[in-house]
């Protein structure tokens, strides 16, 4: 397995090394609807980095379609890929041309404005750090980005020589920004199911030939867990609770395998989208049935709704966290109190497409409400 025993040191401090472990601590997934990626790191990241010790950087899809997970990684303009409307436009013979290029092959700053917003704001940031969580969308994932046009064996290839090359410059580029952190990246592949197939994903990343890091996977998909679990290659499991769940039950030996090597997981609790967040709010208040949706600005009522009802929302998600690190606590023959120090939370997905702020409001307030509601949490 790719630096098992770097990985393996990493992930028992994290849990060891405070009186809470990473119980509670927040954990984005990424992406905002806000554009400006300086106002998204002054009021989103810095205060949670500044509390939990934990840092990342804002995608921002709506400033520009490059930042979208499928284009980003893939948007290297000196290999010959750009984007149009949110496709991958192709120059063949510039690709072949650089192939022995020996060049940087981190993400684009065109493509990737709060990445090196964070990178340059570097000094704002806490200097004890114990996390740097960063993204890229898998293979599997971005192939999506792709002409209908493309055969999937000739964007492979392309993806094979670009994908190791683009992870290794960019754990770098983290680890010399923010020097001693531990980086995570997070292989984002929402829509994939298949345990086989996200393997084959994370394999062409090539993570074996980039600087020791640790490795999260988002899926949104319900992914095949099993074969990832005993994989050895997945740090952290990003779950959507409590839909996923069910998809840790019934494999103990799998499961009891992940905590007992200090094996992370990242719950998302909190509806991230205006749409999850009005049917929550609709299912514990009958007054939002009459409701109708039709616009972005008929959320404002829903974003009223929470301001009054923060507490009880917030406790219904910590009882989803807490139902979940019971279920695993069970799997794994451990008191669900040590196994909570193995679990952080936060959003169920990224906020790239939540493009009212008062609804972005709510999850950040209810994102860091959930926090402290966890910790304080009694597991007897």
């Amino acid at each position: 397995m790719i630096h098992e025993q770097q990985r393996l040191e990493w992930r028992k401090q994290l849990v060891t090394d405070s009186d809470h472990g990473v119980c509670g601590d927040i954990y984005l997934v990424g992406s905002d609807a806000e554009p400006d990626a300086n106002r998204v790191v002054t009021e989103r990241i810095l205060p949670i980095a500044d509390k939990y010790k934990i840092g990342t950087w804002p995608q921002l899809p709506q400033r520009d379609s490059r930042e979208s997970m499928r284009v980003q990684p893939q948007y290297q303009r000196e290999r010959g890929l750009t984007a149009e409307n949110g496709k991958i436009v192709f120059d063949t013979e510039i690709f072949i041309a650089t192939s022995d290029q020996s060049t940087s092959s981190d993400l684009h700053p065109d493509a990737a404005l709060g990445y090196y917003t964070v990178l340059r704001r570097a000094a704002e940031f806490p200097p004890d750090m114990r996390l740097f969580k960063t993204h890229l969308a898998t293979p599997a994932c971005s192939f999506g980005a792709w002409p209908t046009t493309m055969d999937r064996g000739d964007v492979e290839e392309v993806q094979g020589e670009i994908y190791p090359a683009l992870v290794s410059s960019h754990i770098k580029a983290i680890q010399d920004a923010f020097p001693g952190v531990t980086v995570l990246v997070s292989a984002d592949d929402p829509a994939t199911v298949s345990g086989a197939s996200t393997l084959a994903s994370l394999k062409m990343m090539g993570f074996n030939k980039a600087p020791p890091a640790l490795v999260a996977l988002h899926s949104c998909g319900g992914p095949d867990v099993l074969p990832l679990m005993i994989s050895g290659m997945i740090d952290l499991f990003h779950v959507v609770s409590p839909a996923h769940d069910g998809l840790y039950r019934g494999f103990p030996e799998a499961v009891q395998t992940h905590v007992d090597g200090w094996g992370l997981f990242a719950l998302g609790v909190v509806p991230n989208t205006e749409g999850a967040l009005f049917e929550f709010a609709k299912g514990k208040d009958k007054k939002l049935e009459n409701v109708q949706i039709r616009t972005s600005s008929d959320y404002d009522d829903t974003a009223v709704w929470y301001d009054g009802h923060m507490e009880q929302a917030a406790d219904a998600m910590v009882g989803h966290y807490a139902s979940f690190v019971r279920m695993i606590a069970e799997e794994s023959d451990r008191k669900p109190v040590d196994v909570a120090r193995h679990c952080m939370a936060g959003p169920e997905c990224g906020m790239g497409d939540t493009v009212h702020n008062g609804m972005r409001d709510v999850v950040y307030g209810l994102t860091h409400m959930v926090s402290g509601k966890i910790r304080a949490h009694n597991w007897s």
